[in-house]
């Protein structure tokens, strides 16, 4: 799976420890390693991204860059002061979350929780304009 790579890429970068896990032969110790894509991880990944000094920025940027890790991108952004791309990624989010493509139905649980969480970060007018035009 595409994302896996992503993962396995940043937990090298985070904690190159984690190589000869990820590395090895050793289903048992692979499948431990494999944890990490569980929503908790993320959720820990996410705060260790927010408030750790212990892993290089842009690298770990540059090993997610291709990947749909937006608000792990926003947080890295957001670090390294770039304000306008965080503000793009989370505005990004919310278009995809209130307006999802091949016909699905809006995920409104999914962008309550990013105006929660992020909102600070969003031009009220802005998610306004989106939410109206819903």
């Amino acid at each position: 799976m595409k994302l896996t790579i992503y993962f396995d890429d940043v937990v090298i970068a985070i904690n190159p420890q984690k190589v000869e896990i990820l590395q090895s032969g050793n289903i048992e110790a692979k499948a431990l390693a494999n944890t990490i894509f569980e929503t908790p991880i993320r959720e820990r990944l996410q705060i260790f991204l927010q408030s750790s000094d212990l892993y290089d920025l842009e690298e770990v940027l540059d090993l997610i860059e291709g990947s749909e890790l937006w608000l792990e991108k926003a947080i890295l952004y957001r670090r390294l002061g770039q304000e306008t791309l965080v503000l793009q990624i989370l505005a990004l989010l919310l278009e995809m979350y209130l307006d999802p493509q091949a016909g699905k139905d809006p995920m409104f649980t999914a962008a309550v929780r990013l105006l929660h969480n992020h909102g600070e970060s969003l031009d009220p007018l802005q998610v306004l304009e989106v939410l109206n035009s819903q």
